[in-house]
């Protein structure tokens, strides 16, 4: 195996570890068909995906979260795939517990013909909440968003990613069309000051991110492990609005802006084409604010994954 597997991996965990600020942003299109970094091996006499996974991550406050997935993939040609996904979450923290559905995805992938190596495909989805985003406590308290399962948006999803040797660069944006969100969090109804350290969220509407991720692979000899380390960024485009005690609409300052998060991925390719996937990832630049409650200072991802 050459030194730049090990290179590699050893750079990421060093930048991630310095890493004081929260991040990641991430409402969920940067893990979906194209724009995730995949490892794409041989399987043409199979045209169908299953994959099952599990993320932890550390939210605001140390909030701890555990999100659970199942997708499905269906290749109709080399060219054009469909795939589903359905996430459920659960939260732990200071202010309670939640457990709940999550999102739904669908989305289709069109990977353009090509006789070299080069590859160009684009993705087109959309998201559909499996809640309404306000559940609350054992006393009965709405919890902040960073404690939900969904954020309650339908959005719409295009990207593209464009492969040349061992780099990809892939591109999107998230766009919501449709609020759902019921959330009506104010700090001022619990006790504990920690409670403050969370944005008021009643009436809570989202504005749109763009995505931007440049991924490197390297493998063993053997081309059964695969390393992909990769720079994420995402740019929440205006500043998120709530509605304040008086039921007027007021901007979250400073909600919009840049987060840039460095992760890795590796994958183990097993027989019959399964794979193994483990991905870390964590915050290198952050927004200012995070209401949507996506504040991450590390994630930890395993999935498994089974052509049929």
């Amino acid at each position: 195996m050459r030194l730049p597997f090990y290179s590699c991996l050893l750079l990421i965990i060093l930048l991630s570890v310095k890493v004081k600020g929260q991040g990641c942003s991430d409402a969920g299109f940067c893990s979906i068909g194209s724009l995730k970094p995949t490892v794409d091996t041989d399987t043409t006499d199979l045209s169908n995906s299953i994959a099952v996974g599990v993320a932890y991550g550390i939210g605001l406050e140390k909030t701890q979260t555990v999100t659970s997935y199942i997708e499905y993939q269906h290749k109709f040609s080399k060219s054009l795939s469909i795939q589903s996904k359905i996430t459920g979450g659960y939260s732990n923290g200071d202010l309670g517990t939640n457990f709940g559905a999550g999102d739904l995805f669908i989305s289709g992938n069109y990977l353009f013909p090509s006789s070299n190596k080069n590859k160009f495909s684009l993705l087109a989805g959309i998201k559909i909440p499996l809640n309404n985003s306000n559940n609350t406590n054992s006393d009965n308290l709405p919890l902040p968003l960073d404690y939900q399962s969904s954020i309650g948006t339908y959005d719409v999803i295009a990207g593209m990613k464009y492969s040349i040797k061992k780099f990809s660069f892939s591109s999107g944006v998230q766009i919501p069309f449709k609020q759902v969100n019921e959330n009506t969090f104010f700090p001022q109804f619990y006790q504990d000051t920690l409670a403050y350290k969370y944005t008021p969220t009643n009436g809570f509407e989202r504005k749109s991110d763009l995505l931007f991720r440049i991924t490197y692979s390297v493998a063993n000899s053997n081309k059964n492990l695969v390393l992909q380390p990769n720079i994420l960024a995402i740019y929440h485009l205006g500043d998120d609005t709530y509605m304040n005690t008086f039921g007027q609409k007021t901007t979250i300052e400073n909600s919009a802006g840049l987060t840039l998060n460095a992760g890795v991925t590796l994958t183990k390719n097993l027989k019959n084409y399964h794979q193994l996937e483990f991905l870390f990832a964590a915050p290198l630049v952050v927004r200012e604010v995070r209401p949507d409650g996506l504040t991450r200072s590390l994630v930890l991802n395993v999935q498994y994954k089974i052509p049929f």
